[in-house]
Formats: C-alpha cells, sequence, structure tokens
C-alpha cells in the first residue's frame, strides 16, 4: 500500500510528459443544464495559472433568466505537473448558486480572465428552464459535467491522465470529511416581530449558523407563506453577507442567506413552515467537500385586526404604513381642447402593490380619460415601500377657471397606533380660447355674428344738408342720363358674370384639392397601419378629416370644441346624422390619441373605413 502513491505519481508524470500543459486552464461548468421553474443548479468557475505568474482582472459571467441565491470563492496551491517538470499553481475557485425563475432558455454570458497581458474567456452556457413538475423529481445532469474538456478524453487511446490524478488524490486523501452535527451547522428563521397589525410589515430572516467551514450553498427551498403578501428585499444584493456571532458561549459564522418583507392580509395566528437549504462543507486540495441537507424551524405570527375605533368610514384595509399623498398637473394655463395631465401620487412604506389610491370624481368642464398607473418599488433600512403614481388626461370642454377639487385617503400608521386622512390641495387651471374661437369665459359658442362696435367705441356718420329746388336742365333729366350709363351697367354685368363663373371653378377646384388632401392622408393612414404604427396611423386620419372640413365649410376647426363643430355644420344645412357620423370619428380619434393603451389593428382598420364613408357623405354636400 505504502507503494501506490508513488506509482501513481510516476505514472501521472509519464502521461503529463506526452501531453504539454497549457499554462493557464480556465474553465465555467454547471452541475445540469436542465432544471424546473423554482430549482437551483451550481455554476463553478475556475482559474489555474503558475503561481509565479499574475491575474489582472477576472470578470465573472451575468445571468439572463436565472437569480443569484448564493457566492462563494476560494484560493488554494496545488502541484502541477507538465511537460517542464513538476511546479507549483495557484487555483482560484468560484461557485455561484443559482435560481431559474421563469420558463425558456436562460443564458450564462461568458467569463472574461486577463492574465499577463492575455485574454481569456470561457463559452456561454444555455440552460434549460421546464415548467415545475416536469422532471418528476428528477433532476437533468449537466452534458459538460464537472471535468475539463466537458468530459470527452483528448487522449484517444491513451488513459487519461485526469483519471489517474484522481486515482492519486484519493490515495493521497486519508480519512474522510468530519460530519457536521446539529450543532455545528444549523438554519433559522428569524422574523423581527412575532405579533403585528393586519397588513403590518413583518421581516424574516433566513440565517445558517456554522462551526465549520462553508463553500456554497444550493437548492434553496423557502416555504408557500400562505396568508402573506411577500416582496424580496435582497433582489439587488449580489452576495451572501455573513458576520461572527456567539450564540450559548459558543463562536459561529452566520449566514444571511434570504430577506423577505411579509404583508399579513388576514387576521389571526398565521403559520410559516420550514425552509430546506444544502450547505457544502469543507475544501481542500484532494476533497470537493460534503452537502448537507438542513431544515429551519417554522415560526408563528400573531395578526390583530385594524381596531374599529376611530376608522374612517369606507377605509381601504389595505392603506396600512406610512404614506404621504400629493398632486399636480404639467400646467396650469392652457387653451380650449389642449389636454391637461392630473398626476396623484403616493409616496411611502407599507404593502405597495395593495395601496388604493382615490379615483377622479366627475369633473366639470373636463373630459376624463382613462389614466395610467406606474409603481417604483424603494427599500430602505429593511423597510419596503415606494411611490405608487396615477397619472390621468384632462381635456377641457369650456373656457374659463376650472377647478380640480381635493382628493383625500385614510391610512392606519402601525407604529402610531391610529388612523390619519391624507389630503391633496385643490387645483385651479385657467383656460383661455385658442385661435379656432374667442369665446368669453364659460360661455357657449355664439350662434351667429357679433357686433364688435358694440362697447361704444365708434358710432355712426350723419350728415347734415340744406335741400333747395332748382330748375332742372334736359340733360340732367333721370332718362338722360340712364341713356349715358346704359352702355357701362352692361359692361360691367358681363364682367361681373364672367368673375363669377370664374368664382365658382376656383371653390369646385379647392373642393377637388382638399378632396385629394383628405385621401392622402387616409393612405397614410394604411402605411402607418402597415408599419404596426397605430397612433400615427389614427392621428393621419383626424388631420386628413379635420383638413377635409376646414376647406370645405371654411371653419377654423382645428382646435374648436367638438359640441361647436357640430353646431356650426348644423346651422351650414348638414343633416344631424351626418353630424353625428362626424363627430363620432373625430372622438374615436381623440380616445386613441390621449387613452394609455394603444389601439389594436383592427380598431384602426375600423376607423379608416369610417373616415372613408364620412367623407363620401360630406361630397353630397349640406342636403340631407
Amino acid at each position: 500500500m505504502a507503494r501506490y502513491p508513488i506509482a501513481a505519481v510516476a505514472i501521472a508524470l509519464a502521461a503529463g510528459s506526452a501531453v504539454a500543459a497549457e499554462p493557464v486552464r480556465f474553465e465555467a461548468t454547471v452541475d445540469r443544464d436542465t432544471v424546473e421553474v423554482g430549482d437551483t443548479l451550481t455554476l463553478s468557475v475556475s482559474v489555474s495559472v503558475p503561481n509565479e505568474g499574475r491575474i489582472e482582472s477576472l470578470v465573472l459571467p451575468e445571468f439572463k433568466g436565472l437569480e443569484v441565491v448564493s457566492r462563494s470563492q476560494s484560493t488554494q496551491m496545488s502541484y502541477r505537473f507538465g511537460s517542464g517538470g513538476a511546479g507549483m499553481e495557484k487555483v482560484d475557485s468560484h461557485v455561484i448558486v443559482l435560481r431559474a425563475v421563469k420558463t425558456g432558455v436562460a443564458t450564462i454570458t461568458p467569463a472574461v480572465l486577463r492574465y499577463d497581458g492575455k485574454r481569456y474567456t470561457t463559452d456561454p452556457i444555455t440552460i434549460k428552464v421546464l415548467k415545475a413538475g416536469s422532471l418528476g423529481g428528477r433532476a437533468a445532469p449537466s452534458t459538460g459535467g464537472g471535468r475539463p474538456f466537458g468530459g470527452n478524453s483528448p487522449f484517444g487511446g491513451l488513459q487519461d491522465p485526469f483519471d489517474l490524478f484522481d486515482q492519486f488524490a484519493r490515495g493521497m486523501q486519508p480519512r474522510e470529511l468530519p460530519t457536521a452535527g446539529k450543532d455545528d451547522l444549523f438554519v433559522r428563521l428569524v422574523p423581527d416581530k412575532r405579533e403585528v397589525y393586519l397588513g403590518e410589515q413583518v421581516t424574516l430572516y433566513l440565517q445558517v449558523f456554522s462551526r465549520l467551514e462553508l463553500s456554497s450553498f444550493q437548492n434553496l427551498k423557502l416555504p408557500k407563506f400562505d396568508g402573506f403578501w411577500v416582496e424580496d428585499l435582497d433582489s439587488d444584493r449580489q452576495q451572501i453577507q455573513s458576520e461572527r456571532r456567539t450564540v450559548n458561549g459558543v463562536p459561529y459564522r452566520v449566514y444571511l442567506l434570504k430577506r423577505e418583507a411579509l404583508f399579513p392580509m388576514k387576521a389571526g395566528e398565521l403559520r410559516i413552515e420550514p425552509a430546506k437549504v444544502e450547505a457544502v462543507t469543507g475544501f481542500g486540495l484532494f476533497s470537493t467537500g460534503r452537502t448537507v441537507e438542513r431544515r429551519s424551524n417554522s415560526v408563528t405570527i400573531r395578526v390583530r385586526p385594524l381596531p374599529a375605533e376611530g376608522q374612517p368610514p369606507g377605509f381601504q384595509s389595505t392603506n396600512v404604513g406610512q404614506w404621504r399623498l400629493s398632486a399636480d398637473v404639467d400646467t396650469r394655463e392652457t387653451t380650449l381642447g389642449q389636454p391637461v395631465t392630473y398626476t396623484l401620487e403616493a409616496r411611502g412604506f407599507g404593502n405597495l402593490n395593495a395601496l388604493e389610491l382615490p379615483e377622479l370624481p366627475k369633473l366639470d368642464g373636463f373630459k376624463v380619460y382613462e389614466p395610467t398607473r406606474t409603481e417604483r418599488r424603494r427599500v430602505r433600512g429593511g423597510r419596503f415601500g415606494g411611490t405608487k403614481r396615477v397619472e390621468w388626461v384632462l381635456v377641457p370642454t369650456r373656457t374659463g377657471e376650472l377647478t380640480i377639487p381635493a382628493l383625500s385617503m385614510s391610512v392606519f400608521d402601525p407604529q402610531m397606533e391610529r388612523y390619519e386622512t391624507l389630503h391633496t390641495d385643490p387645483i385651479t387651471i385657467r383656460v383661455e380660447a385658442g385661435q379656432a374661437t374667442a369665446l368669453a369665459p364659460g360661455a357657449p359658442a355664439p350662434a351667429g355674428p357679433t357686433n364688435v362696435l358694440d362697447a361704444g367705441g365708434l358710432r355712426p356718420l350723419r350728415y347734415h344738408v340744406r335741400l333747395e329746388r332748382v330748375q332742372a336742365e334736359p340733360w340732367r333729366s333721370p332718362i338722360f342720363l340712364g341713356s349715358l350709363a346704359l352702355p357701362a351697367a352692361v359692361f360691367g354685368l358681363f364682367v361681373a358674370g364672367d368673375r363669377f363663373r370664374s368664382l365658382l371653378a376656383s371653390r369646385a377646384d379647392g373642393g377637388r384639392r382638399a378632396r385629394g388632401a383628405a385621401r392622402s392622408y387616409l393612405k397614410a393612414a394604411r402605411r402607418e397601419r402597415r408599419k404596426g404604427a397605430l397612433r400615427e396611423a389614427v392621428a393621419a386620419v383626424e388631420r386628413g378629416l379635420l383638413e377635409y372640413l376646414a376647406a370645405k365649410t371654411g371653419l377654423p376647426v382645428r382646435g374648436m370644441p367638438r359640441e361647436q363643430l357640430e353646431r356650426e355644420l348644423g346651422e351650414r344645412g348638414y343633416a344631424p346624422k351626418r353630424v353625428e357620423r362626424v363627430a363620432a370619428v373625430l372622438e374615436r380619434c381623440e380616445n386613441a390619441r390621449y387613452n394609455p393603451a394603444a389601439p389594436s389593428p383592427e380598431e384602426v382598420d375600423a376607423l379608416i373605413a369610417r373616415a372613408e364613408r364620412v367623407l363620401e357623405d360630406l361630397e353630397e354636400g349640406p342636403q340631407p
């Protein structure tokens, strides 16, 4: 038995002399390349360089479709055998435990190493992620294994020297790794509070206490947290934190694996089942460590209902935490028909997802479109919260000073143990007439022309003459004068008739140009529709119809309130049904412009078809 290690070394040296060793070995491997959603896999990045060399930089891979559960790193020295003889080499090992978060193909990008002025990269790795339960509890093995060359020997019929080295390592290993006892390695779920109000945050810590050297963690299984809304507090954390702590006089290294913000959704006693995790203990020159599974304790949280005393009428039970409410508009002065954006925002700490903001009431003088809702999460000092925002587009329908009333929202502060009602300030917007109309504040459009001299600045001219009777000469008689003016009158009528015919021809030509322009806009709308630019297609339909109406009626329709446009068309003899069809198309265009959701391709096709029918109706003129 004493000669076996010596023989193994000799065989290894002989095999090493047959194959020239590369000065740098740089590889990335995974323990499996097919997993289910929620499963974990282990990525190992290994760098082996001569001891006298210098590593300039090492950039670890990035992960697409995977989240980091834990990271660990170790450095060790080992003997190296090659054609140049034996020597010392430095081995840097990085072990990263990843968890699959969604089905599909996840990607691990190449790692990049710079050593002695040269650049080395590993191959990218793809992971196939299946639905939970697809593998039936069986983990698919990795095709590459954990060996250099992906398990395919480049030595042909010769015995692989890596196998000889494994035999040498087993011969040199004097004993097995020590077994981890329950007191040497255990896992704990630790809540910051065990009694809370409904909707109040509980911060839960998953900690590993160890007296042994740990190299990595894997296969972390969190409980389901029934009865809680859960937010991850460590989504931006890249490394596992650890600290030294003494428990009952025994020193431990404590690793923080996970922090979760739990918001109870019902009152009573809620039980959190144990978590499970696998820890890899021990590492060295000739060992890969031992995997030990540990279960945590269970936790019970007592949830108190919100107090009935002082609760505001209609209170939303999910509005719990420390919140502030504010509102503002993008402009406080606008013109008729131009949109104003009203923003309502809640900012603070609590269950951001469940927070209910007040709705905007019916507003006099505004047309209100569907709002856009956004959330931005924030974690500070272990407290979860952020900003919740709702934006409405408001289009004024009359001039004057229009007021958006104050809004209110009631919340329960669990720290102060009391209810509080938050208020916004009312906002006044001044709306002036645009270029298309000049209305008095709050007044409807005038039905006919307005006398601009009513203010009294000018008065009509008055002439004072004195009449005297004179004897009329023959050549001053009306008959004589009329005979002289008759040729000029006939010539004037001829010229006026010619000009009238030219005017009619010009108007007909203008109508043809208006029709041509409208058709061009509809063609542009179809082109935008085929490109998928749906909002641009709607804008082209609206502009074409407005340009046609302006040329056909002589009205400055752009910016004109919809009610005034309908009234003007009716006064020009257009039938009510035709006016309704025009208004309906313009209404659909306006909704598509201001609604947060883009129109569908089918809706755009229907809108173009309706616009074509409206243009055909308008071509027939004002008659019904």
